[in-house]
């Protein structure tokens, strides 16, 4: 998400900070958003890429601790997405 240059960047992080939830009741789900609807598609690529990878090194198992990802804009079905280790 754009960043004006005169925003107050420490609120700005702290606004995002709390967009990501996650759920452990049972088994744990993390949501967190990756982009928007009209950003080209390479872009929400790396996004996801770099939310996996961020995942992934917190993980002591790295990415076979993650049993499935999906994507999903506001509206739309879920897509599942392939993640290779």
């Amino acid at each position: 998400m754009p960043v004006a240059p005169t925003a107050n960047i420490e609120g700005e992080i702290e606004r995002q900070r709390r967009i990501i939830l996650v759920r452990t009741r049972g088994q744990p789900i993390l949501q967190c958003r990756v982009g928007a609807e009209s950003m080209p598609d390479d872009e929400i690529v790396d996004n996801v890429q770099a939310v996996l990878n961020r995942i992934r090194g917190k993980l002591k198992r790295g990415v076979k601790s993650i049993g499935s990802v999906y994507i999903k804009s506001t509206m739309g079905p879920p897509v599942k997405v392939n993640i290779e280790g």
